[in-house]
């Protein structure tokens, strides 16, 4: 039987939406009011732990990248990943970037003011310190995002990731490339992990993600599906790990390394507990996966427009209350959604178009 190139494993995609959506809860709850609002004031808090799912993603992407050349041996779904890579990630930033070029010209970003209100100047008073520009906005979204984080210069800061994601991505591909012709490539991707740990944490993320998908292969993960003690102890295990997640260091906080720790363990448990797999791979999941990437690049447009906005009127109008803000979170919540629901129409079709290019660049290979 021959293992289809585009088989999907449906627990990525889920745990990718779930992350998605704890950065933007990060975002509209803890980030933007958990100096007035006592109630999302838990940075440990999972819903709330934007930085946990940043290194998700980048865990997921390594798995991602690399199952379909470990299942197959077959480098041609590596070549067509490879080419469309860029393609792939710049069409949602071009969208979102152009969103919020638009939110500026037409005078709809109350960030400014909406930071002093809420008392985070250093955060969303930060955003957007420049005029609109659209050639800018257009440099931005097609090179300069891969190439400086610089919040003076982005028009869309929470972007910092991709130019990460996208190297990270390159480094997964040499290393797949590198893999038939390497004598003991486990033993060079656990020194490579080892040392991208010490000193690049973030990029440590990618290979343990490869990883991770050496063990699918090896059928560890099935091996532990018939072990019913072990099943218990891994479900169990999960929800120990989010219980203790809540009393962290604040020292530990920004530490990229103790996050990398967690966003490992957090992954390597779905992966090895059924119950948590089916729940990751559930219809529900995998809605939020397939909207995951359009809703990342999206709230931040609505953040500096609506959400701001909001909070501007109900503070000059003394209603700036803790339910306001509640349904201030909400109405976030909802738009975000829906922008990424036309998103995610739009990118659709642009990745059914992007995969015809692909094949008519790579000659109808088989």
């Amino acid at each position: 039987m021959v293992e289809t190139i585009d088989r999907r494993l449906h627990e990525i995609d889920g745990i990718r939406g779930w992350a998605a959506l704890v950065v933007l809860l990060a975002h509209v709850c803890f980030d933007l009011f958990h100096n007035i609002f006592p109630y999302v004031n838990f940075p440990n808090f999972l819903l709330f732990n934007g930085r946990l799912a940043v290194e998700i993603f980048f865990i997921l992407s390594g798995d991602a990248l690399s199952s379909a050349y470990l299942r197959t041996g077959s480098l041609l779904c590596v070549d067509k990943l490879l080419v469309k890579r860029y393609f792939r990630l710049v069409m949602p930033i071009a969208f979102a970037s152009f969103s919020v070029w638009a939110v500026m010209v037409l005078g709809w970003d109350y960030h400014q003011a909406a930071a002093v209100i809420v008392k985070r100047e250093s955060w969303l008073g930060a955003v957007l310190p420049f005029q609109p520009d659209f050639l800018q906005m257009l440099y931005y979204a097609f090179g300069r995002v891969f190439l400086d984080d610089s919040v003076k210069v982005a028009y869309n800061p929470i972007f910092w990731t991709l130019a990460i994601e996208f190297v990270g991505s390159l480094a997964v591909f040499l290393y797949i490339y590198m893999h038939a012709a390497l004598r003991h490539p486990r033993a060079i991707l656990a020194v490579i992990i080892f040392f991208s740990f010490l000193f690049l944490p973030h990029y440590a993320n990618f290979f343990i993600g490869v990883l991770f998908g050496m063990w699918r292969q090896d059928g560890l993960f099935e091996w532990l599906y018939r072990k019913a003690d072990w099943q218990i102890a891994l479900f169990i295990a999960f929800f120990i790990f989010v219980y203790c997640s809540l009393f962290t260091p604040a020292s530990l906080w920004y530490s990229p390394q103790f996050n990398v720790v967690q966003a490992a363990f957090f992954v390597f448990l779905i992966y090895a507990c059924q119950y948590l797999r089916r729940f990751f791979s559930s219809g529900l999941s995998r809605i939020l996966g397939q909207l995951s990437y359009a809703l990342y690049a999206i709230h931040f447009a609505v953040i500096v427009s609506l959400s701001s906005f909001l909070i501007v009127v109900l503070d000059k109008r003394a209603l700036l209350t803790h339910s306001a803000i509640a349904g201030v979170i909400v109405a976030s919540i909802m738009a975000s959604f829906m922008m990424a629901a036309f998103l995610h129409v739009l990118e659709r079709r642009y990745l059914a178009l992007l995969r015809r290019l692909t094949d008519v660049v790579l000659g109808g290979r088989q």
